[in-house]
Formats: structure tokens, C-alpha cells, sequence
């Protein structure tokens, strides 16, 4: 019985697979039939067929030679619900198909559009995008009489058909998800000035009263700005169109048509300003869903503002009310200003960094002046050291080791392994392993000064009488001195919720420590001072602790 009802389901899941399979068509299916209207239906006074549409985004496994990324591709769609799309059977014409050809053209417009904006990290709002649409498709519906312009049909068939190819390029080759695409988009931003003609680089043909088309748009990047020998990121709101989808007939490349355009971009800076004055009054340490959160509403508020300013001015024709505009809007980027921060002033803008951790290594030459009662027994000792930075605040680790060849100057020190033997070679190799723990009492961007004190396990390598080599580090002694280090290199880099700090350094250490060679008999106690010359590189991380305003 379980058996039946399992095959019963699985029939019915399939049946309804199948009927969605038939039921959503997609643009690239190829042309529309009238076998694509399912539905019959009377006319509506000039409207004689409807075609349902809808834009969605899905998500499918992304895979490169057979393999597929953790994280699966977002692919924008553009569908047509043959079971709510209808056609008046006393109108089945190729010219009313036609026209319904150009109706979802438009629609795989957006749908490429939309495409673009989630390959480039951009706004990827359905809602936003099934808006414009919309909207879109209304003003060809209302534009042809619903097809009865044919004209007029064949006009935007022809700028669809720019549009398609233009935005062709942009969009990326199956998706990748490792390509950066902002190469492909051809940007123009406010700040770079008035608008030219040649800012508009497709060719279209005027629909109704509009006889050219801006592509605008709103986005949020970290630029690098230098703030007191510091470079930070700070957070801009930028305004600018894409000069590839933006059209203009070339009978209407008049000052008037451009005075239009420019006022519409002038609205669109004017959202900018108050866009950044939000991200400068936001908590920098919020997470980047956030910003697109904002950048998502103001991108909402500027579109319908922007839809009605070419309404009400009739797309430029009524030129004493783009003057209306022009002055409403200057008085508005007026306004605002003051509100906005002044170079992006680090008081305002960014967060509050503590750069506590630090971690280096130095490497360098030193040498080994003997005193007290080893003065006699033992040279000069030159050798290379390594060491080990750890740091929180100005409290440093150090873990180091100093390795130097010297030479002994009495030929009677005998080995503790055999106190009858001659040691076999006047030659040693000495070495220290120690740890010091220092202060930074000097911490600038130039110069560190850090006294340390430190322990460490000292001893020497020497040939005894059969040429065998023996002794090593056997004994700890203390050690007390100051490092100098001077950045010859200081370089930041910041995020909101990281800054990292870069230093090449010239390090100079100089310290004595107490010494006593316990593997050799008759050495006395003493002392060594140590000078040490190298070079040192430090890393140091810091967070955002609290956000300044």
C-alpha cells in the first residue's frame, strides 16, 4: 500500500513539474507564437491581447571544469505566464504579435540590466528593477496605442535592439564569480562636470516625447583618502550614469534637450549628498548590509522623484518647468551642503582605532665586549642575531638568539670534560637564546625607545684536545638594555572594522648582560656588553572600538 501511495505522489510531483515547465516560458525560447497565449479573452477597448511577465532571480551551481563552487550563481530571469497571457481571437495578427515581441524585448532588457547590477556587486532589488519595468512597459503600451502604432512599434523594436547589443558586452561570460566587471562598465560620475552629448554613447530614436534616456544610478565606495599622513577609507556616496545605456536621438541634440538631462543629473547628485550624509552619520562598524540597505531606499526615493520630474516636464518639452526644476534643485544641493562633512573630517567619519597587537621580527650583526674577570680569557665576539616580536600596547616579548665566532687568548683554559686537556683550538663559537621583556617609553610614528630586561641561557662551542666539539648554552644570566628602533617606513591601511599598520625600522640595541662559562674551568665571572645593529619588520592590527560623531 505504501508502495502505491510513493508512486502516486511521485506522478503528481512530476505532473506538476511538468505543467510549470509549461506554464513559465523564457525569453530565449525564441520568437512568441500565438500558441503562447493560452488564455482567450475579449479586447479592452484598444488592447486586444496582454502578456503576463514577471523578472525573478534564482540561484544555480556554479561549476568550472567539473567543479562546482561552494557558493552557486545568481542568475536574473524573465518570464511570461502563458496561463495568465490572453489574446482577443479576432486579433491573432502578426502585426499584434509583433508588438508583443517588442513588449518582452523589453522585459529580457531588464532582466540583462538587473543581470549586470548582481555580476557587479551592484543594487540586485528585484522589486526595483520589476518597478522600472513596469513602468517601462506602460509608456510603450500607452506610446503605440496598444500596437496600433506600428510606426511607433517599430521605433522601439529598433532601440531595443541598440540597447540589447550595447549591454551584450557588459554582462559577464557564464557568470563568474572571480571576474571583476567594473572594466566592463563605461562610467561617467557627476563630479567630472557639466554633461556633452558625448557623454551619451548609444543612438536611439525618440519615443513620443522622449527623445533621449539617461541610465543613472547611486553607489557606495571606499575611496582612499590621505587625513594627517594617514591613508583611510572613507566611505562615498558617488553619483553617475552609464554612458552605454544612456541614448539620445540625434535630430534632438539641442541645449535644451541637454539643460533637461543635466537637471535630471543634478537631482541624482542631489540624492548622493544626502545619501552621504546618512553614511556619515551611521555607526561605521555596521556591517556592509547595511550601507545597501541605505543606498537601496535613497536609489527607491530617487527613481520615483526622477520619473516624476520627466513626467511633469513632459521629457523636456515644457521648458519653463525644467527651469522650475533647475531652481528647486540647486536650492536643495544648497541645503544640504552644510550637513555634509567637509573632506570627510576624521572626527566625523571614522571610527575610533586602538592598535594594540604587534608583531615584528629583527635580524642584524652584534658584538661581544667581554669585561670584568673573562676580559683577559676571551676577544671581541662578532656574530648575527634574530629576533621575535610579540606586543600588546607597549608591552613587548622578545624571543631572540645571538650567534658569534670569537676567539680564546689563554691557551692554559682547560675543558670541565677533562681538566688535564688543553682545549684543542683557540677558536669558539659563542650563543645566547634569551627572551626580554621591554616598555616602549617612546611610541611615535618615527622612532620607538623601549629599555628591556631579560634572561638568557649563554654558552660557547669549542674543539676539545681530540678535535671534538663540545660545550653549548649551559648557564642563564640576566640581561638589562635599550632597543632603538627608527621607521624609515610607516605605512596604513584601514578598513571600518580593521586598521593595520606597516613598519621598516633601522633596530639598535645595546645592553650588558652577566656572564660566567660554567663548561670551562678557571673562568671567573663577568660581564659582556652587547651592541647590536640591524634591520626590523612590524606589523600591527588594531578594531574599531566605538564610532565617532
Amino acid at each position: 500500500m505504501k508502495r502505491i501511495l510513493f508512486i502516486a505522489t511521485f506522478c503528481c510531483l512530476a505532473v506538476a513539474a511538468s505543467q510549470a515547465q509549461d506554464t513559465l516560458r523564457t525569453w530565449d525560447r525564441g520568437s512568441l507564437t500565438w500558441d503562447d497565449f493560452t488564455m482567450v479573452d475579449s479586447s479592452i477597448g484598444a488592447e486586444h491581447s496582454y502578456l503576463e511577465f514577471m523578472l525573478d532571480i534564482e540561484e544555480r551551481d556554479y561549476a568550472v571544469n567539473s567543479f562546482v563552487w561552494p557558493k552557486p550563481e545568481l542568475l536574473a530571469v524573465a518570464l511570461m505566464n502563458k496561463s495568465l497571457s490572453w489574446v482577443d481571437s479576432n486579433h491573432r495578427t502578426p502585426a499584434e504579435l509583433h508588438y508583443n515581441q517588442v513588449l518582452f524585448n523589453i522585459v529580457e532588457f531588464y532582466r540583462r540590466r538587473m543581470q549586470v547590477a548582481i555580476d557587479t556587486g551592484g543594487l540586485g532589488c528585484v522589486d526595483y528593477y520589476f518597478r522600472k519595468l513596469s513602468y517601462e512597459v506602460d509608456s510603450f503600451c500607452h506610446s503605440t496605442r496598444y500596437g496600433a502604432d506600428t510606426t511607433c512599434v517599430n521605433r522601439w523594436e529598433r532601440n531595443l535592439k541598440r540597447q540589447l547589443d550595447s549591454i551584450a558586452p557588459i554582462m559577464i561570460e557564464k557568470h563568474s564569480i572571480n571576474k571583476d566587471v567594473r572594466e566592463y562598465r563605461v562610467i561617467r560620475l557627476w563630479e567630472k562636470g557639466p554633461l556633452t552629448w558625448k557623454n551619451f554613447t548609444s543612438v536611439g530614436e525618440s519615443i513620443g516625447n522622449e527623445h533621449s534616456y539617461i541610465e543613472f544610478f547611486l553607489d557606495i565606495e571606499n575611496r582612499r583618502q590621505d587625513i594627517d599622513g594617514v591613508t583611510w577609507p572613507v566611505m562615498t556616496a558617488v553619483a553617475g550614469m552609464d554612458k552605454q545605456l544612456s541614448w539620445v536621438d540625434t535630430n534632438h541634440r539641442t541645449p535644451e534637450e541637454l539643460h533637461y538631462n543635466q537637471v535630471l543629473f543634478n537631482l541624482v547628485e542631489l540624492y548622493r549628498r544626502h545619501l552621504q550624509v546618512a553614511i556619515d552619520t551611521s555607526d561605521k562598524s555596521s556591517p556592509d548590509s547595511v550601507f545597501t540597505k541605505i543606498k537601496k531606499e535613497y536609489m527607491q526615493y530617487l527613481t520615483y522623484e526622477a520619473n516624476y520630474y520627466c513626467r511633469s516636464t513632459r521629457y523636456g518639452a515644457d521648458t519653463a518647468a525644467v527651469n522650475r526644476w533647475d531652481y528647486d534643485v540647486r536650492l536643495r544641493m544648497d541645503s544640504i551642503t552644510p550637513f555634509m562633512v567637509e573632506k570627510h573630517a576624521p572626527a566625523f567619519v571614522l571610527p575610533n582605532y586602538s592598535l594594540p597587537y604587534c608583531v615584528g621580527t629583527n635580524i642584524g650583526g652584534g658584538f661581544k665586549y667581554f669585561g670584568g674577570g673573562m676580559q683577559p680569557l676571551f676577544a671581541p665576539s662578532g656574530g648575527v642575531y634574530w629576533d621575535l616580536e610579540l606586543g600588546y600596547s607597549r608591552h613587548i616579548l622578545t624571543l631572540g638568539m645571538y650567534l658569534g665566532g670569537g676567539r680564546c687568548k689563554l691557551d692554559t683554559l682547560r675543558a670541565v670534560e677533562d681538566k688535564n686537556t688543553l682545549l684543542g683550538s683557540d677558536e669558539i663559537l659563542t650563543m645566547d637564546l634569551y627572551a626580554n621583556y621591554g616598555f616602549a617609553v617612546v611610541d611615535s610614528r618615527s622612532l620607538r625607545i623601549m629599555p628591556f630586561v631579560g634572561y638568557g641561557m649563554q654558552g660557547l662551542f669549542y674543539s676539545d684536545a681530540t678535535n671534538q666539539t663540545s660545550g653549548g648554552p649551559k648557564e642563564g644570566c640576566w640581561r638589562a638594555g635599550v632597543d632603538v628602533k627608527y621607521h624609515f617606513t610607516n605605512e596604513f591601511t584601514a578598513t571600518r572594522q580593521k586598521l593595520e599598520q606597516y613598519f621598516g625600522s633601522m633596530d639598535a640595541k645595546v645592553y650588558v648582560s652577566r656572564d660566567k662559562f660554567n663548561n670551562l674551568v678557571g673562568a671567573p665571572r663577568g660581564y659582556t656588553i652587547n651592541v647590536a645593529l640591524g634591520f626590523s619588520l612590524l606589523y600591527r592590527e588594531g578594531k574599531a572600538r566605538t564610532h565617532v560623531n
